[in-house]
């Protein structure tokens, strides 16, 4: 094993493959609208997806989210493109 690399056993699928949703604002009463795909996280701060889940242009009220599991819950997290 090459030093500094992450061991295979710290990855977890049911924690670092996250599903897409297209969610309201919370503005707007936030709820799931559509399914578009997963993405999986690298790190604790990269999450790659496949554009083809993301290519799709939304109305304004609406936004890309990955859903993320926190405290026994879930919550909605604004997936954002680079500008």
């Amino acid at each position: 094993m090459t030093i500094g690399m992450l061991r295979p056993d710290r990855y977890r699928v049911d924690r670092d493959i996250l599903p897409i949703f297209a969610v309201t604002l919370p503005e707007a009463g936030q709820r799931l609208i559509s399914f578009h795909g997963t993405g999986f996280l690298i790190g604790k701060q990269v999450f790659v997806s496949r554009w083809h889940c993301l290519d799709k242009s939304l109305p304004n009220e609406q936004f890309y989210a990955a859903l993320v599991r926190i405290n026994g819950g879930y919550r909605a997290v604004a997936l954002i493109e680079p500008g």
